[in-house]
């Protein structure tokens, strides 16, 4: 019922049912990966992924990616396609700009890993230890216990990664 012209999609699942519809129908096709399934498995499922994803790659328009390590992850499944990183960090001067004086909490909801800069995170906190504001970050990841060390090391009592919570 409707005349699509491209589709965005950023997992495999997406990125499969996206492949079949351009080979079928034409649609051109974006694909943003959010890390690549095979890197999560190992043997056999991982090498049954490792072929879905060439096969998405093959089939696909074009292919960005928001980190250095999923670069690489499409580069491993193939090293002849086109992909285009997109730098998505955040430039620490903007908010050396901004005040935060009227708030009380800061919270960040997400994954604890390197796109999502919890040492960035952490570092704008220290700049307000003074002032009656929490930094609370929930959401754990490879780096999480890292950053909890981190934290009790530096004696950072206004900053807390509470982890992955359920409700």
């Amino acid at each position: 019922s409707n005349s699509i012209d491209l589709i965005h999609v950023h997992t495999q699942r997406a990125g499969l049912i996206a492949a079949i519809y351009k080979k079928v129908y034409g649609i051109k096709v974006v694909y943003t990966p959010h890390g690549l399934r095979h890197s999560q498995l190992k043997g056999l499922g991982s090498f049954i992924h490792k072929m879905i994803e060439k096969f998405i790659l093959n089939n696909i328009d074009v292919i960005t990616t928001l980190s250095d390590s999923e670069l690489d992850l499409v580069k491993q499944v193939n090293d002849k396609v086109y992909v285009k990183k997109i730098n998505t960090r955040i430039n620490t001067i903007e908010f050396e700009k901004n005040r935060l004086d009227n708030k009380k909490v800061i919270a960040m909801i997400g994954s604890c890993d390197d796109r999502k800069q919890p040492y960035l995170f952490i570092n704008i906190a220290k700049r307000y230890i003074k002032k009656d504001i929490k930094f609370i970050w929930i959401g754990n990841g490879p780096l999480y216990d890292e950053v909890k060390d981190f934290i009790k090391q530096e004696n950072l009592i206004n900053i807390k990664f509470l982890g992955q919570k359920n409700d």
